[in-house]
């Protein structure tokens, strides 16, 4: 008896997954830019370069589940004067997601991993671009969406996400974050809808002058959809942060605030 309900639920999944809906998409972007200090020196030198980044997502669809993966390598090369050997790349990238919705709930699983050169991925964090080094990001979350009615929806969202290095340099630092977000949104009406949402996350550190980090954020907003393809959107909110187990022994609990202004323009093909 064990058997036949093995195989009964064997030819179920069979059947979901045949009568599902298979998409092959692919995707290339080009990008042009001109630099005269690259390397954060005040170097006048100029570079000049081209990066393409190409994508090819695998995509299963039914009424309520969707799985994609996307494979994607991302190449560039730099020309003249100021350029260095360190800004030329090529290197892969990879994510898949998961969604499956039952009756009222939503829940999601995303993954990704991504290769690039410190040239690419320290002009904002530390400026360190002129060393030859590889940074290994990786990223991973699950979501859940409970329809509380056909107004009000929350949201729970774990994260984890981790910045590895190719070699152990002193001015780069290895980290691990792990956080946890919810939020709450009210759709008003067909057009404006409000939200609220709060998380804190904790960022691990290899570095005993820098320490751990523990933050946390709050936040309200506001969206309004004037026209079917144009979505507007604000949030303010305060957030605060304290250094831990720091040599330097700051352990000052820093407070601020963060808000975000938004426009969203949507193309149809029709």
């Amino acid at each position: 008896m064990a058997a036949t309900g093995a195989c009964v639920a064997g030819l179920c999944l069979a059947a979901g997954v045949a009568s599902a809906e298979w998409r092959l998409d692919g995707s290339l972007a080009e990008t042009l830019e001109t630099s005269t200090n690259r390397q954060l020196q005040g170097n006048d030198d100029p570079a000049y370069g081209t990066t393409t980044n190409l994508n090819l997502t695998v995509s299963v669809l039914d009424p309520r589940t969707r799985w994609s993966t996307t494979l994607g390598v991302a190449g560039a090369k730099f020309f003249g004067s100021g350029a260095e050997p360190e800004f030329d790349r090529l290197d892969p990238n990879f994510s898949t997601a998961f969604q499956h919705r039952l009756s009222r709930w939503t829940l999601g699983l995303n993954g990704s991993f991504d290769v690039q050169p410190t040239s690419a991925t320290q002009v904002e964090d530390t400026g360190v671009t002129n060393l030859d080094v590889t940074q290994f990001s990786s990223r991973a979350n699950a979501t859940a969406t409970l329809d509380i009615d056909a107004r009000n929806s929350a949201t729970a969202t774990t994260t984890v996400s981790a910045v590895r290095f190719s070699e152990d340099v002193g001015t780069l630092t290895a980290t691990t974050r792990y956080g946890l977000d919810v939020s709450w949104r009210h759709a008003v009406n067909r057009r404006l809808s409000t939200s609220l949402s709060a998380g804190a996350a904790h960022l691990l550190t290899d570095n005993p002058a820098r320490g751990d980090t523990t933050s946390a954020h709050a936040a309200a907003g506001v969206t309004y959809s004037p026209h079917p393809r144009l979505r507007l959107s604000a949030s303010l909110g305060p957030n605060a942060s304290q250094p831990q187990n720091s040599n330097q022994g700051d352990d000052k609990i820093s407070i601020g605030a963060t808000g975000a202004l938004g426009l969203d323009w949507r193309i149809d093909n029709a």
